[in-house]
């Protein structure tokens, strides 16, 4: 064989094996790149996944965060169709007495049975009153009723607003002498409605009836 067919066949087989080599190396980190991004691809879908879990789980707690249990659903109710108006009240409690008191035309008392309702002697209860209304405001009639110069009230005032029965009024404080009067009063139509408590230890239970106090005319 000549020395160019020698140099020919020698050029030849490098070639082959130098592509031979090229083309394992590029298939191997084609291979290596996929395999890379398969485990990429795998990583993500699992965070995502556990993105989606995590807002699931985060949605069921605050469902059953934002569920809240009517605490006065088996309460009794209190119902005038006379006037139109209407509140529950606890069920240990009882009506301890309804008569007339100051011109109101209703003065009901409520009681816990499971402490006697009393207290130091004297009865301690949740009351309703409903009064005539006036042609003044409200604030005006609050202060024409309690505030009675030279005693302990001539520095009453109405106190902060509220709503009850979705009509806005007071949050009235007309205790004195080392005693204790809070009531919730608004004035609707023909009438003003106060929804108080002389017991300092049941303003709690106050603030829980006053919500449930409807009008129904």
């Amino acid at each position: 064989m000549s020395s160019f067919w020698k140099v020919f066949v020698g050029v030849a087989v490098t070639l082959v094996v130098a592509g031979g080599g090229t083309y394992y190396y590029m298939s191997q980190k084609l291979e290596n790149e996929k395999s890379n991004l398969q485990s990429q691809i795998t990583e993500l879908n699992k965070q995502i996944d556990d993105l989606q879990a995590t807002e699931t789980t985060t949605d069921s707690t605050d469902d059953s965060t934002t569920t809240e249990t009517d605490e006065t659903a088996g309460w009794k109710t209190y119902a005038s169709s006379n006037i139109g108006f209407s509140f529950k009240y606890p069920n240990s409690w009882i009506l301890t007495s309804e008569q007339s008191d100051d011109s109101a035309i209703i003065f009901a008392k409520y009681a816990d049975t499971e402490t006697g309702g009393m207290y130091q002697g004297s009865v301690k209860d949740i009351y309703i009153k409903v009064y005539e209304a006036s042609a003044v405001s409200l604030r005006d009639w609050l202060i024409t009723k309690y505030k009675i110069a030279d005693t302990e009230l001539s520095n009453y005032s109405v106190g902060k607003e509220i709503a009850m029965g979705q009509i806005s009024g007071y949050l009235s404080d007309t205790g004195c002498c080392g005693g204790f009067d809070k009531s919730y009063v608004v004035n609707k139509g023909d009438h003003i409605f106060i929804l108080g408590t002389t017991y300092e230890k049941y303003e709690d239970t106050l603030g829980e009836i006053a919500p449930t106090f409807s009008f129904t005319k």
